[in-house]
């Protein structure tokens, strides 16, 4: 999670705190997302501990709690909905499982919860003869495990097995929940959901006027067609490379696949990547940074343009002694102008440093 993807439309200002003891036994760290939003009960929190049991048992358990204390605060005045808190959960370990080139093999794993705000419908669609299973929810779960991580020189690898429980959706609080958190969608409730009372009973509370939503992210799989009403299945996968600060490449792939016999099952996927060199052209030293983030969507949609597509880049170039020319580039994507129709937000920055 970042606050600043939407610099400079939206200026946050955050706080982190992270702490350590001497020996990395003990680990915390803590985020404010927006701080202004906190005093008004609106921001985006979270914390996670981690410690280890001892050197003779060296496994490390961690917990964590990430809490939007109100999903709807920039949208009071459009809806009659005005407070809407989520919580999210989430247990990990890990411990060394054998060893290979005098390097520890860890076994890991993550049970992740999200604690709805009120009871989530939704519903299974068999076949063609409208014999639909009506279900609910009032919290979402899945897990990661068993996972391996092996880390030797300057190369780290994961791969894991995940199991997600229906309508659960993994990375919940990503890179681009700031534009996923609310979407505005133009969407006629009473005549998509004639023939059930509670799913457009639950939307009417983010309308105004029965025909558009402002609608929050956990419920958002309700109308846009691409619900994992059925439990997923699937795998987690990364790679990085760390030589240093400036010089850095990491991927994350996962893939999930809807655990049913109808020939409509749905998969998912999310992609990041995030990519740091810094080297020489023409004799002039440059840093390039480029990153590329896309997460939870159906295969189908690879090319959409959704709230959950970000990407960019920067170029820091020194083009004499202490003169650097400084170029950004970055798209993101969501709806702008309140219309039902998602924008293009790009944002494109050059200029000079001179360092004194």
């Amino acid at each position: 999670y970042g606050n600043n993807y939407n610099y400079p439309v939206d200026r946050n200002v955050g706080f982190k705190l992270r702490l350590k003891n001497s020996n990395n036994s003990f680990l915390y760290n803590f985020f404010v997302s927006n701080i202004d939003e906190l005093f008004n009960s609106g921001s985006l929190i979270g914390n996670h501990i981690s410690f280890l049991i001892s050197d003779a048992l060296p496994l490390r358990i961690g917990f964590g709690h990430i809490v939007d204390q109100n999903q709807l605060i920039n949208y009071k005045d459009s809806i009659d909905q005005d407070n809407r808190r989520i919580n999210a959960f989430e247990i990990d370990f890990d411990m060394p499982l054998f060893n290979i080139l005098n390097k520890n093999v860890l076994l890991i794993g993550e049970f992740s919860a999200i604690k709805l705000p009120d009871t989530r419908y939704y519903k299974r669609v068999d076949d063609s003869q409208f014999t639909n299973d009506k279900k609910f929810r009032d919290g979402l779960w899945g897990w990661m495990f068993p996972g391996l991580k092996y880390a030797i020189n300057d190369y780290s690898m994961m791969l894991a097995f995940n199991y997600n429980f229906s309508i659960f959706s993994p990375y919940y609080f990503n890179s681009t929940y700031d534009f996923e958190r609310v979407r505005y969608r133009l969407y006629d409730i009473i005549n998509n959901e004639e023939n059930f009372s509670n799913e457009s009973e639950e939307l009417m509370k983010f309308s105004s006027d029965s025909v558009s939503v402002f609608i929050p992210k956990d419920l958002y799989s309700m109308i846009n067609g691409y619900e994992n009403t059925y439990p997923t299945y699937g795998f987690s996968a990364s790679i990085d490379r760390m030589l240093d600060d400036n010089n850095y490449l990491s991927i994350q792939y996962s893939h999930l696949k809807e655990i049913t016999d109808n020939d409509t099952n749905l998969s998912f996927n999310s992609l990041w990547f995030n990519f740091s060199m810094s080297e020489s052209l023409f004799s002039f030293p440059y840093q390039l940074n480029l990153f590329l983030s896309k997460t939870f969507f159906e295969s189908s949609n690879l090319n959409s343009l959704d709230e959950n597509l970000m990407y960019g880049l920067s170029l820091n170039l020194n083009i004499y002694k202490k003169i650097f020319f400084l170029t950004e580039f970055r798209n993101t994507y969501y709806d702008q102008n309140i219309d039902g129709e998602i924008d293009v937000i790009s944002y494109i920055n050059t200029g000079l440093k001179i360092k004194f």
